[in-house]
């Protein structure tokens, strides 16, 4: 069972200050599925 899951974001969910298509759906569905969401510096 996946318990969370680790995303590079720039350059996968987003460039400079634009998301890139399907990245706002993609997260919204993490969330549904209980997997939490936390960035990292």
């Amino acid at each position: 069972m996946m318990k969370g899951i680790l995303l590079d974001l720039s350059g996968t969910l987003h460039v400079e200050d634009q998301s890139l298509p399907g990245a706002l759906e993609t997260v919204a569905k993490l969330h549904r599925q209980n997997l939490a969401s936390q960035e990292l510096q």
